[in-house]
């Protein structure tokens, strides 16, 4: 077995990004890197040095648009992990390089080395409704997260929350199992349509109550430099990053420096 090293992996997830920002371009279908992944871009010009990790974000449409296109064969060395795929029940998202198998230590799941892609769904404008949504959405999140982590793994045994997962991966399983908590979780996802709210957030992430969007900001974008090729993020990067980390620029202590803790290696 060859594995591949952190920064040949993170090679192999730009790469995955760049052919999927020249599909998004062609194809005019919205998207903008998000996340950690803004921030490093903005920060460092990159990848944040102990990341190992890249996220997009796209309206629903454009999502669901992106996934048709990779699915359908048109990229060879790239597939699309979802719903579609055996025994994966995250609320998100992965192209994958299929020459490779990886796994984050903590989980259950192998597939090839990956990008996220989140879709973006509308949320309440305000009032508890919003309040409700968000809690739900995340509670729903945490509960499929629960479901597929492998308890027995190192990195689980020392997670503080190990109970809680616990917890929700017992209830998981009283409501149905983790099937029908996921096919539950996309169609809750898909409640509040963007273009009526005009207010959008992504319930994929641990974000869910900061990632209050206008839709308009989504749709004002421009074009950052990630190790040295350009890819499209928000144009208000400042405005985005204050609400997700506060002092972005500031590097947070060592300690919470934290990576995916990504295991990788070729077919």
């Amino acid at each position: 077995m060859e594995y591949i090293s952190r920064e040949e992996c993170k090679q192999i997830q730009t790469n995955i990004l760049l052919e999927l920002d020249r599909i998004c371009r062609a194809e005019n279908l919205h998207y903008y890197i998000a996340y950690g992944t803004l921030l490093g871009a903005v920060r460092h010009g990159g990848f944040i040095p102990w990341d190992d990790d890249i996220d997009i974000c796209m309206l629903r449409k454009d999502y669901e648009k992106l996934l048709k296109i990779i699915k359908s064969g048109r990229v060879s060395w790239i597939s699309i992990v979802d719903g579609d795929y055996k025994s994966y029940y995250l609320p998100f998202a992965k192209a994958v390089d299929n020459r490779t198998i990886a796994k984050q230590e903590d989980t259950k799941q192998e597939h090839g080395i990956w990008v996220d892609i989140f879709p973006m769904d509308g949320i309440p404008a305000s009032g508890l409704r919003q309040k409700w949504c968000l809690k739900k959405a995340h509670l729903l999140r945490d509960a499929l997260v629960a479901a597929i982590t492998d308890f027995d793994s190192e990195k689980s045994k020392n997670d503080p929350k190990r109970f809680i997962k616990k917890v929700f991966s017992f209830a998981v399983n009283l409501c149905g199992g983790v099937d029908k908590v996921y096919n539950y979780t996309i169609n809750y996802h898909k409640s509040y349509h963007y273009e009526k709210t005009g207010l959008v957030g992504c319930f994929g992430t641990p974000y869910t109550y900061k990632e209050k969007l206008q839709l308009s900001d989504i749709k004002s974008t421009k074009d950052y430099t990630f190790e040295g090729h350009q890819v499209i993020g928000l144009s208000d990067s400042d405005k985005y990053l204050k609400m997700l980390y506060g002092d972005y620029m500031k590097l947070p202590p060592e300690s919470n420096r934290k990576s995916h803790s990504i295991i990788a290696w070729y077919k």
